[in-house]
């Protein structure tokens, strides 16, 4: 991506169909942010084209909106100490 000051990054969280609207990505997510906290990282990052509103309830907080290869991202960061 244009960000490599930014890490690390939670990337390609992708949920089948058939299993949406059952909190498995927010699972995978919050899932995410404790094991970066273990691990020693203040803060993780990600990009989502059209997922902001799933994110930000989940704590996380947009830094900008970026243009990739012509597609929109909204650029997030979320601190590995709230729960």
């Amino acid at each position: 991506m244009t960000h490599d000051h930014l890490g690390p990054w939670l990337s390609s969280v992708v949920v089948p169909p058939c299993y949406r609207g059952n909190g498995v990505a927010s699972a995978l997510a919050l899932w995410a942010v404790k094991e970066a906290r273990r691990l020693g990282f203040g803060e993780l990052y990600l990009f989502t084209p059209r997922n902001e509103a799933l994110y930000t309830k989940l704590g996380w907080q947009t830094l900008e909106v970026a243009l990739h290869r012509e597609t929109q991202l909204t650029v997030m960061s979320r601190a590995t100490s709230v729960n």
